[in-house]
């Protein structure tokens, strides 16, 4: 598929290849829950040329405090798989008799590469930090109840140290040093990486 392409191009398309899903669940998400929002609370609001359009600031808030949460929520749980798969299925440390069960079953997809697992876990974590610091300003102006944007800022620190915690695993040591000593594979040039995958 990335054949003809130039480098540059190959790991363009690639990242945005991967984050593709993650912006679609998103979109989905706050839609499906404004719509949610919207009846469980029997807010006044009607569609109009610029989108959206609620009756009150009170009605606003309130549908964009949970729509906004529920969004967080599908980011999360994107990034608690990850990290499960991190954890459990990761071709690296996965333990013997759990690929053998997988194997049996034919699950051998669940089983993930260190490059595929990390780049696809950096997509959903750049996107719940991205939320998070919407949410944040949101709060500031009073376009959200402040609540949610705090518990969106400790659920991306919390995810962000449990991502680091399995890098960490993943190399031992300190794994920045040990990474970029590698001639193979370096932070710092990211399409060579993306190429061998």
């Amino acid at each position: 598929m990335y054949k003809n392409l130039p480098s540059k191009s190959k790991t363009l398309t690639k990242l945005i290849d991967k984050a593709i899903l993650p912006a679609i669940v998103l979109t989905f998400s706050k839609i499906i829950s404004l719509i949610i929002v919207n009846q469980k609370f029997r807010l006044n609001w009607q569609v109009g040329t610029s989108g959206i359009i609620y009756t009150s600031k009170s009605d606003f808030v309130l549908a964009n405090t949970y729509s906004s949460l529920f969004m967080y929520f599908s980011i999360m749980a994107g990034l608690l798989l990850l990290l499960i798969k991190a954890v459990r299925w990761h071709s690296t440390h996965i333990d013997p008799k759990v690929s053998a069960r997988l194997h049996f079953r034919k699950l051998d997809f669940l089983v993930t590469e260190s490059l595929d697992l990390y780049l696809n876990t950096v997509i959903w974590l750049g996107y719940s930090w991205l939320a998070a610091a919407l949410m944040l300003i949101q709060s500031y102006y009073n376009l959200i109840l402040p609540w949610v944007s705090y518990i969106a800022l400790f659920v991306s620190i919390t995810a962000t140290i449990f991502v680091l915690l399995d890098i960490e695993r993943e190399f031992g040591g300190n794994a920045f040093d040990k990474v970029c000593k590698r001639e193979s594979i370096s932070f710092l040039d990211l399409g060579r990486i993306l190429k061998s995958g």
